[in-house]
């Protein structure tokens, strides 16, 4: 098919109402051309201190993950505060939900929870794609603002001429964010070009698929570069422009499913990924009611149901405590095989930007393979307030690599402070989409 490119169009209604001129708003860029200062000032290599290691920059699945899709960015300087259980911002880029009281911090157990959302953010850029084409709207991928996070989406009418609107939270009393910070994450793909099935198999019941298992992890503790080196697929740059550049799509991908593995020890033990949307049943008429306010309210419920249908989530096995004391972690579990370990600070560029948190891995205990062409998108559980393991977000050519792909992420905790994460946490959510279904170029309008 012959696909327009995606269109950032300036909303002239939302961008009237704010202390910037039209001209002045920051158009979205490629995500690639966007990347944050610790990122770009964080060494390929760490040498010294008996150290010899390749850092977070040398690492395909996290850069892909930075590198992949669009962000757009807040057109003003402004704070979003929480006094007396009532939300208020310093612009009307944030417009208040009409509710009794909003909820602040984290949830007292620490588990991930479907969190009902404290404002709508009024984007000054609608998005719009071609008919078969599907937008989804994320937080930030590893660009953290501490303390803000929209709500994902899901967007299927993409030539809507509707304001582009996202429900999110915030997680502190006072929020601020400067003109330039990307507000959210944005990726387009054809409608076709996302497997929305999954499959649990044991790997005794697939000796080849084991064996090919077996190769990739030998090959990949052999070689410290095997991914990068071996499997990675180059991917094509994303370019935003004021002029129009047709994008030529496939128009049918590979059939398949998504298809995850694990051993004997685990298989039965460990939670299996299930589908996103088992997590928000009980919770939509909440939802629903709490963006009842909105003129759009209705619509986004929708939205964020829609990204959740499409996404696996994968779970936490056993119970873990985590404890942190002078800066330090330990963490403590009842599961024979570690969920959590700390990553070298070193590797990771030291802390992570804007929260001072070491980088821990989450250990799947499933080993994720897509048919040909496909890549896995891994993320923080879409929709959920992940309060405590906040994942980072990665993207895997699991169609030739069938390693266990660890979710890197951090650890929100006070010092002196003991959380416990129960058995089936949901720790992170994947979406399998075909590398040449995404949509690459974006055009701004004003």
């Amino acid at each position: 098919m012959n696909s327009p490119p995606l269109e950032f169009r300036l909303d002239s209604a939302v961008v009237d109402d704010l202390s910037v001129k039209a001209s002045k708003v920051q158009a979205p860029s490629p995500a690639h051309k966007d990347l944050p200062k610790w990122f770009e000032m964080l060494e390929a290599t760490i040498f010294g201190g008996g150290w010899n290691k390749t850092t977070a920059k040398m690492c395909r699945p996290f850069t892909d993950g930075m590198y992949m899709g669009y962000l757009v960015k807040s057109p003003v300087d402004f704070t979003i505060s929480i006094q007396q259980g009532c939300l208020q911002s310093s612009e009307p880029l944030i417009e208040r939900l009409h509710v009794d009281r909003i909820d602040s911090g984290y949830n007292d157990s620490g588990n991930s929870t479907y969190k009902l959302p404290q404002f709508v953010l009024n984007s000054p850029w609608d998005i719009i794609a071609d008919e078969d084409v599907q937008i989804a709207t994320f937080p930030p991928f590893n660009r953290t603002i501490s303390g803000f996070k929209p709500n994902s989406l899901l967007i299927d009418d993409c030539r809507s001429s509707a304001s582009t609107t996202l429900p999110g939270h915030v997680y502190q009393s006072e929020v601020q964010i400067e003109r330039g910070d990307p507000l959210f994450h944005v990726l387009a793909f054809h409608e076709d070009a996302v497997l929305e099935t999954h499959e649990i198999r044991n790997y005794t019941n697939f000796p080849k698929k084991f064996e090919k298992h077996k190769q990739d992890r030998e090959n990949n503790d052999a070689r410290k570069d095997y991914y990068r080196t071996c499997v990675w697929k180059k991917k094509e740059k994303f370019s935003v422009s004021e002029e129009v550049e047709a994008q030529q799509l496939q128009e049918s991908y590979p059939d398949g499913c998504l298809e995850f593995y694990s051993h004997d020890r685990d298989y039965g033990v460990a939670p299996p990924p299930e589908s996103g949307d088992q997590f928000i049943e009980e919770n939509l008429t909440g939802l629903s009611k709490r963006l009842s306010s909105h003129p759009n309210g209705e619509l986004m419920a929708e939205q964020m149901k829609q990204i959740m249908q499409i996404a696996t989530t994968w779970r936490t096995a056993g119970t873990t405590s985590i404890t942190r004391r002078n800066g330090s972690l330990k963490i403590s579990e009842d599961y024979d095989h570690t969920t959590f370990t700390e990553f070298t600070p070193a590797r990771a560029g030291t802390r992570v930007q804007n929260t001072g948190e070491r980088i821990l891995l989450a250990n799947n205990q499933w080993i994720g393979r897509t048919p040909d062409g496909y890549s896995l998108l891994t993320s923080e559980p879409f929709n959920h307030s992940q309060s405590r393991f906040c994942a980072l977000t990665g993207s895997v050519d699991t169609d030739n690599f069938s390693v266990r792909a660890n979710n890197p992420g951090f650890f929100a905790i006070s010092d002196g402070e003991t959380v416990e994460l129960s058995h089936g946490m949901p720790v992170a959510s994947t979406i399998p989409i075909h590398r040449e279904g995404h949509v690459t170029h974006g055009v701004v309008s004003r």
